[in-house]
């Protein structure tokens, strides 16, 4: 196989790779709340829930200013998942900062198609 060949091989190769890490993943973005409040500053993860049929990669992202949004790279799959946040009144700029909630967990079913998805931490929010 001569360089050019193996080159264009080499190069297809690396596309369906990424495609693969992005296939079906959703762009979803949506609001974070707290006791009726905007949860600040913090992180989302989307956790695929297989108790309730759920199966592919996690998705993440940081909440600014009550507000989260995923990226084609970093969105969840449609289906059913535990969500976990972790929330701040404020930005944790010092030490001294305590989040609200450490690990916060709520049920979801995200559906085909979603493009918003707002998330409400329960005023008790279970670990």
């Amino acid at each position: 196989m001569n360089a050019r060949l193996l080159g264009l091989v080499w190069l297809a190769g690396i596309g369906i790779g990424c495609s693969d890490q992005t296939a079906g993943r959703l762009r979803l973005e949506g609001t974070v709340t707290y006791k009726n409040a905007p949860v600040v500053f913090g992180t989302i993860q989307f956790d695929p829930d297989p108790a309730r049929g759920g199966s592919g990669p996690q998705g993440s992202a940081d909440i600014a200013d009550g507000q989260y949004k995923t990226s084609p790279e970093t969105g969840p799959k449609p289906g059913p998942h535990i969500v976990r946040i972790t929330g701040y009144a404020k930005k944790p700029d010092s030490p001294n900062v305590r989040p609200l909630f450490t690990d916060a967990r709520v049920s979801v079913d995200i559906p085909v198609g979603a493009t918003t998805f707002p998330i409400a931490v329960p005023d008790k929010p279970e670990k």
